[in-house]
């Protein structure tokens, strides 16, 4: 065990005796390695590993030399000590087991970066997984606190670190999001009744044209690109505040929108009417979605499909014979709803109807279907009673 122990020191011994220098070819002859040889008026001194010591000792013995042990350097000495006395190398081993061991337990929280609200909720989440000080928290309880604090309002992001027995908690304000409300589209409409000197749009789309007149509350500008196209030379002003509006589609529809100002509040009606249907129309809202987003457009006030989401969550009803009101069973029929919106009250009519046409073929009859939407916006449900009476 000596030997063991003191293979990794260096030792300085003096070999005395006569003809001890003879010791140093048998050394070298043996594969020890001499340093730092000095001779002496009997003998000489030198260094070498401790690991071959006990070899050199045994070559000097054999010689009849005196080696003298002058200095040795290296852990042997204090191992030696040590297994002298086993009480320290037991000691030793506990302090270190008891060091990692308590370093397991929770002796401080460093909250420092954290607001004083942030810190009074991190310890009530911390307490709510059985973290606190003087506990040994296990990962599964760090875990779930941390999954704790990601849930809560308080933090918008927010990170645990248990290291040497000290929880660090760092965290940030979690940032409420403010939506803006999109902005409506509105168009452009007159004030007062007039010719048309210039167009000059900044954005949108001129349904104007230099030389027109116009009367009060006419389309201007739209903010869309309509769909149907406005015809000027068609429009119709019938007074200064009362104008009609004829429109091109691609389709065999009719459509027609009056707008007008009656005492200070303006309405818009728009008819589309469509003749010579071979088969009865079926009523659905996806059918006038384009009319009734064009009249939400040329009203304005609207936020983007708010007066179509409206109106085609209403119940479609079954058609009444207008005559009667009972239900049709003639195929003449009429729906009618209302809704009211923080930007106007709206009236909207449905009429289905068929003719007769004789035919060349003996006893056979061509039925003419015919259909009109009608959709009206007064300012409110007042306007509409009052330029009712």
């Amino acid at each position: 065990m000596k030997r063991r122990i003191q293979a990794a020191d260096s030792i300085r011994f003096y070999v005395r005796g006569r003809g001890a220098q003879r010791l140093l070819g048998q050394a070298a002859q043996a594969g020890l390695k001499l340093e730092r040889i000095a001779p002496q008026a009997d003998g000489f001194t030198a260094v070498m590993s401790g690991a071959g010591w006990a070899k050199l000792c045994q070559l000097a013995g054999a010689g009849g030399w005196q080696v003298i042990q002058m200095q040795r350097r290296g852990p042997g000495p204090l191992a030696e000590r040590l297994l002298r006395r086993p009480g320290i190398l037991a000691g030793i081993g506990l302090f270190f087991v008891l060091l990692h061991w308590l370093g397991g337990f929770l002796w401080c929280m460093d909250l420092e970066l954290l607001t004083v609200p942030q810190q009074e909720s991190i310890r009530t989440l911390l307490a709510q997984s059985g973290i606190w000080e003087g506990c040994r928290p296990s990962q599964a309880e760090l875990a779930q606190a941390q999954q704790l604090l990601e849930a809560s309002s308080d933090f918008g992001w927010v990170s645990l670190n248990f290291t040497g027995g000290c929880l660090t908690a760092e965290g940030t304000p979690l940032q409420q999001a403010h939506a803006e409300p999109p902005a409506q589209n509105t168009g452009l409409y007159a004030r007062a009744g007039g010719e048309v000197l210039a167009v000059n749009i900044a954005s949108g789309f001129a349904q104007v044209q230099p030389g027109q007149y116009v009367g009060n509350g006419m389309l201007l500008a739209a903010a869309e690109k309509l769909d149907w196209t406005l015809l000027p030379e068609e429009t119709q002003v019938w007074a200064e505040d009362q104008i009609l509006y004829t429109l091109k589609t691609n389709s065999q529809m009719d459509v027609a929108l009056s707008c007008a100002v009656v005492e200070g509040k303006r309405t818009l009606t728009e008819n589309c009417t469509a003749a010579g249907l071979p088969a009865e129309p079926v009523f659905t809202w996806e059918d006038w979605k384009k009319a009734i987003s064009l009249a939400e457009t040329l009203y304005g006030g609207f936020s983007e499909g708010e007066l179509y989401q409206t109106l085609s969550a209403l119940a479609i009803p079954e058609p009444e014979d207008p005559a009667t009101g009972a239900p049709s069973t003639t195929g003449q029929g009429a729906i009618s709803w209302e809704a009211e919106l923080p930007a106007a009250y709206a009236r909207v009519w449905y009429t289905v109807g068929a003719g007769t046409t004789e035919s060349s073929f003996a006893s056979t009859d061509v039925q003419d279907w015919r259909m009109t939407f009608s959709i009206s916006l007064y300012a409110s449900k007042d306007a509409y009673e009052s330029e009712r009476t």
